[in-house]
């Protein structure tokens, strides 16, 4: 084994010893009941779960198919749906949420030699609309129930720190679009002198031929609140269920959308751990009181996600056969 591979099998096992060492961490402290989700087994339950779960996905990649029609990549939707499947494999496999992007991009622009950027740079903008757009929901939801942000000096935090990302979030939007702002004489200048790199201001030309698309970000945006809508429909079911409806539906309408920005962070595959750590601490912080329902919801997520994404490691395992070994992905 060479010394690289052996660096990465190194880490790799550092951090699923880490998403390990959380979970057992949280079960043992008692902030992760994994008995409570038994009712989750029963036939009924476990298809609502996964209903839900399908929906959300689905509707990911279908965003995903609408930004690769706007760079004018033609591919059928069984194929979006299956390299985004085998994404959500490898999320479980690579660390972090977008670990998975990864192989996506190498599958997407192996289809498309041609417009290899135009191509890889669609992955990166269909994650950003779903990050703006979780952030939206989060933020509208905080603006709605303030009273609960402003009497806890921990939300009261975050929601500055988020409104200031937001914000800088929408100018840097704001700057893709508008063909005015773009045309502004000292912002070219700033361009010039910030993209000195061929390949960065090439990189940036392609970003801005989204201005050319607004229709299909609106799109996507619209999609990214129907899926993410479905994913927080899971948490209220699940919580409803375990939990007999104990916390109010806000605070799911903050919680997860955060949450799931934290399980993005390159730390733990899949966001294992990590998740369940971020959800325990913002539904405790939301709702005011100890309760495990943030840390057993997400877990139920992850395990119907999972489960769903081994039909991407089945298709996964077919592409494979079809690729030369030199070409594979690493």
């Amino acid at each position: 084994m060479s010394r690289e591979k052996l660096k990465n099998f190194f880490i790799g096992f550092l951090k699923l010893a880490f998403a390990a060492g959380v979970i057992v961490w949280l079960i043992q402290s008692d902030k992760l009941d994994l008995a409570s989700l038994r009712p989750l087994l029963e036939p009924k339950n476990l298809l609502i779960c996964f209903c839900l779960t399908i929906g959300n996905v689905t509707l990911i990649a279908y965003r995903w198919q609408i930004l690769l029609l706007s760079q004018k990549i033609i591919t059928p939707f069984y194929n979006t749906l299956k390299l985004t499947l085998i994404g959500l494999f490898f999320s479980y496999l690579i660390p972090g949420g977008v670990g998975g992007d990864f192989v996506k991009a190498f599958y997407v622009v192996r289809n498309n030699p041609s417009a290899k950027l135009k191509s890889g740079l669609t992955i990166v903008v269909d994650r950003l609309i779903g990050l703006f757009c979780i952030m939206t929901m989060a933020l509208s939801v905080m603006v709605y129930d303030y009273d609960r942000v402003s009497q806890s000096p921990a939300l009261h935090s975050l929601f500055g720190v988020m409104v200031l990302i937001y914000l800088a979030f929408s100018l840097a939007w704001a700057f893709v679009f508008s063909r005015r702002l773009f045309e502004l004489q000292i912002l070219q200048k700033f361009l010039s002198q910030v993209l000195k790199s061929q390949k960065l201001l090439k990189t940036y030309q392609e970003v801005a031929t989204y201005r050319d698309a607004k229709a299909s970000f609106v799109k996507g945006f619209l999609l990214t609140l129907l899926a993410q809508s479905l994913a927080v429909f899971f948490f209220i079911y699940v919580g409803s269920l375990v939990y007999e409806g104990q916390i109010p539906v806000s605070i799911y309408f903050f919680a997860v959308p955060v949450g799931f920005m934290a399980t993005a962070v390159p730390i733990s595959p899949g966001g294992v751990g990590v998740g369940q750590a971020a959800f325990y601490f913002l539904f405790n912080t939301a709702y005011g009181k100890v309760t495990d329902v943030g840390s057993a919801t997400i877990t139920a997520f992850q395990a119907v996600l999972f489960c769903l994404s081994l039909l991407g490691a089945l298709a996964y395992i077919k592409m494979k056969r079809e690729i030369p070994p030199q070409e594979e992905p690493s």
